[in-house]
């Protein structure tokens, strides 16, 4: 063999052993060991994920084993100085597949900068942006709700300017401009998809009224402008606003603001409303060992969850977080509820929606920690079936709830056992249906979900990690009556994967 095949041989076997291992948490490898490359401080990394499959379509009958490989690298760069900061990153997701599984590959790329400038000590500049590349294989399973988020491809590129200038002891004045722009590469199964351009400006006035009380006086301008059919959007808006805080133990804030809001309906023609726009909120640190935070807000919405044509709406939605530390911390509460009313413009309806969350925390011993969490939320809408009926639309009414479990355990210092656990119960029921004869409460189906894994992961020298993990699911459905078939929904799946993980 000749000497200068040998070097090229080792990189092909080093690249085979990364390429047959998988990182299933990619969050584990969390070392940054990086590098000095003159003022400036690299940090690259490199995950692979190598995962095997016993029924990669999830479906309940055309069952088929495979296997296919993550690559996720990842390179952050940074410099920090007395007048510059400057952060670069990167980071990949690219997805290879078995040829039984697809000849369409998964590509997800992420580049962002941020750049924080201070030329004086009363001047402060930033610009912070981010461009994502996706290129993802469709699901050929049908959903129970159409979705504009099964994409094939697509380019979405913001970016954030920022200038915040200190005027004498007391006022401050800071300009924000926003720029978001998506663009699609489309198929014929996505007609409503359509390129748009987002930005918008915001110019605050700031004053110090006395230590830390501040009252607030701005402007804020935002447009939406699409290539097709959905009508361009655009808003305005003043407002005025305070803060005060009471030595760290009270926090107080309120906003309140008159906006004027205008959409295009035809080429010659257009549609203008005015309205208030409110935001305030209350965190509160003084009650011992407890912090509680409340807030509401009515602010303008455009694009809903539950339609597929963008419909102006004003949401109102109040929120309640409470934090409870028992025994010096050993255990930790958490309680999170919110309430939402989405009120649509064009079709006089409500959208309404309401969630809490419970999340315990428990130090068990020193290297065991015990999560366990519980969720219930509720939404009513109305929804326009993919039927082909215009005028049949129903009132849905749509209940999950889920409790799960995940206990993290430092068996020894290098070597971490994770084990997790998770049930949700999904019912969907329709309670009107328009333009039609029978317009009772109809259960529509109930879906049941089971979700477990369990991961051993170990640092073997510094900078490299191993892992390897089990994965299983489970989705059983239950057809009511307006389903015929539902064995796209109904499915059981094992997952294996070994990992490594290096920064270098």
């Amino acid at each position: 063999m000749h000497k200068k095949s040998i070097p090229f041989i080792a990189i092909i076997v080093i690249a085979i052993v990364i390429v047959m291992n998988d990182a299933f948490s990619p969050h584990f490898f969390g070392l940054a060991e990086g590098m000095e490359i003159g003022r400036f401080r690299c940090v690259p990394s490199l995950i692979t994920r190598k995962t095997f499959d016993d029924n990669v379509y999830l479906t309940k009958y055309d069952r088929e084993e495979t296997s296919f490989t993550t690559i996720l690298p990842s390179l952050s760069i940074a410099k920090t100085g007395k007048i510059i900061d400057l952060t670069l990153s990167y980071q990949g997701d690219f997805r290879l597949y078995n040829e039984k599984y697809s000849d369409e590959n998964r590509y997800n790329q992420t580049g962002s900068w941020n750049i924080g400038l201070k030329p004086t000590s009363k001047l402060g500049i930033d610009i912070k942006g981010r461009d994502t590349y996706s290129y993802a294989k469709r699901d050929e399973r049908r959903e129970l709700f159409k979705s504009n988020n099964n994409l094939a491809e697509y380019n979405d590129l913001s970016s954030a300017f920022d200038i915040t200038q200190k005027i004498g002891k007391k006022w401050r004045a800071k300009l924000t401009y926003l720029h978001d722009e998506k663009n699609y590469r489309q198929s014929k199964n996505d007609p409503d998809l359509e390129d748009s351009k987002n930005q918008g400006g915001n110019a605050d006035l700031e004053y110090n009224l006395y230590r830390n009380a501040f009252f607030t006086l701005g402007y804020r301008y935002a447009s939406i402008e699409f290539n097709k059919e959905t009508p361009d959007y655009g808003e305005q808006e003043v407002s005025g606003g305070f803060s005060w805080e009471k030595k760290s133990s009270l926090k107080l804030s309120g906003r309140w603001g008159q906006a004027w809001r205008e959409i295009e309906s035809t080429v010659n023609e257009s549609r203008t409303k005015e309205y208030r726009t409110l935001a305030a909120s209350l965190d509160i640190y003084c009650i011992k060992d407890t912090v509680i935070m409340a807030s509401y807000s009515e602010v303008p919405g455009y694009i809903s969850p539950y339609r597929t044509e963008n419909d102006p709406f004003i949401s109102h939605q109040l929120s309640v977080n409470i934090k409870r530390d028992l025994l010096h911390q050993k255990i930790i509460i958490d309680y999170s509820g919110s309430q939402r009313v989405d009120d649509h413009d064009l079709t006089g309806t409500k959208d309404k929606s309401w969630s809490e969350t419970v999340h315990i925390a428990w130090r068990i011993l020193k290297p065991a920690l015990l999560s366990l969490t519980g969720s219930r939320t509720k939404s009513r809408y109305q929804y326009e079936p993919d039927t082909g009926d215009e005028n049949r639309d129903e009132d849905r009414e749509d209940k999950t709830w889920s409790c799960g479990a995940n206990l993290e355990w430092r068996i020894l210092k290098p070597v971490v056992l994770t084990i997790r656990g998770k049930y949700t119960n999904i019912s969907y029921h329709t309670l009107y249906l328009s333009n039609v004869e029978d317009q009772n409460d109809h259960a529509l189906r109930e879906d049941t979900r089971y979700e477990g894994s369990c991961q051993l992961a170990s640092t073997l020298y510094k900078n490299i990690s191993f892992e390897m993990a089990y994965q299983y699911l489970k989705n059983n459905s239950e057809d009511k009556e307006t389903h015929e078939s539902l064995d796209d929904n109904e499915y059981t799946d094992h997952r294996y994967s070994l990992g490594l993980g290096i920064t270098f």
